[in-house]
């Protein structure tokens, strides 16, 4: 992987040289509203590149599927200087964030693509082999992940879904549920509800509404992988969804949020035993 991210570096460097002496917004000193976009522009594009021009180290290594997102979400804005001296603005956008994790490799090679494609929107002049040996990069990867996929008789989806179904399975296994009785969460409102004078069709409302369950976030973790940023909305949607999360049967059992399902499995076992797991970007009909 070092060896991969280290050509690709040396390939991309050049590029990026280019298109910042066409859009750097010191520049556009004279252009105030032109050095305001491309400065903005300019720091999201390292952003988008930073997978492939910085050395990752620790469990922050990959860009996690929340961040992908936040960094694709709206297209990239400049304004640069046309032939004739005009100022000519452009709108481009880097590839979206897929529904899965990305491989290491193959998002630091998808990026380096998205930037050639910049280059020819800006009418940065590239190099024909680099890239050509960029793209060649991608094909061969792209083989490789088919390769593997064919190899192991399944494909990246029907993994996930896989996965998916085995965290379901975790929850139903470490459900409270108790087989002697009503679930305790369960009978001590009802039991306070009737104490407070509410008759079967009161409670039976009552009981099926959200605000029935509270989420203990004192046993809410996140993985390391996650962004921080996202904490905040994420205890939110929980909180909003525990009913259709069935939190009354899993609420003695800590909560362990990471980026995707892949990250929460180490080939056929969970990274995290005795938590329940979910996604920042969970689907309740998929929980």
């Amino acid at each position: 992987m070092a060896d991969h991210r280290t050509r690709l570096q040396t390939l991309i460097k050049p590029l990026l040289r280019g298109v910042l002496l066409k859009v750097h917004p010191d520049f556009f000193a004279h252009e105030p509203a032109a050095k305001r976009i491309n400065q903005a522009s300019v720091q999201r594009l390292q952003d988008l590149l930073a997978p492939v021009l910085r050395q990752p180290t620790g469990p922050r290594a990959h860009e996690s599927l929340s961040r992908s997102r936040e960094l694709t979400a709206t297209p990239l804005q400049f304004t640069f200087h046309a032939p004739n001296g005009s100022l000519q603005p452009v709108s481009f956008a880097f590839t979206a964030g897929a529904t899965h994790c990305l491989d290491a490799q193959q998002l630091c090679t998808q990026r380096s693509l998205d930037l050639v494609r910049l280059c020819d929107a800006l009418g940065v002049k590239t190099a024909p082999d680099t890239v050509q040996e960029i793209t060649d990069t991608a094909a061969s990867l792209g083989a490789q992940k088919r390769r593997q996929n064919s190899g192991s008789g399944t494909t990246s989806q029907a993994i996930t879904d896989l996965r998916a179904a085995r965290a379901r399975e975790a929850r139903a296994k470490y459900t409270h549920a108790n087989a002697k009785g009503p679930d305790p969460v369960h009978a001590a409102l009802m039991g306070h509800l009737r104490r407070n004078g509410g008759n079967d069709s009161v409670l039976a409302q009552r009981d099926a509404k959200h605000a029935v369950l509270r989420l203990n976030r004192t046993k809410v973790f996140f993985a390391d992988s996650v962004n921080p940023e996202t904490y905040r909305y994420t205890v939110t949607r929980i909180e909003n969804e525990l009913h259709d999360l069935e939190y009354n049967r899993w609420h003695s059992l800590p909560l362990m949020v990471v980026d995707c399902w892949e990250s929460a499995f180490r080939g056929g076992s969970t990274r995290y035993p005795g938590f329940v797991v979910l996604p920042c970007e969970f689907d309740t009909k998929e929980c």
